[in-house]
């Protein structure tokens, strides 16, 4: 019977061994403000990507016309 006692006192201080340090959540802050910088400098790069993916599309289709024998600009 004193284990039945001890067990939820063992588990109120496993919750409480489990609430996060301050060093913990300044690295997990660090963490985050890396992943919003990594997340801006791509959003900066959208632009030329689209661009290329466009003239990548636009040789696909151009080859894929060439390969059909259609070299008419109708067909998208």
């Amino acid at each position: 019977m004193n284990e039945s006692h001890s067990t939820p006192m063992s588990n109120k201080e496993d919750i409480v061994d489990a609430s996060p340090k301050s060093e913990d959540l300044h690295e997990v802050a660090i963490e985050a403000y890396k992943l919003i910088q990594s997340r801006v400098k791509a959003q900066h790069h959208i632009p030329e990507v689209a661009n290329i993916l466009q003239d990548e599309i636009r040789t696909i289709r151009h080859l894929s016309r060439v390969e059909q024998g259609c070299m008419s600009e109708e067909f998208p």
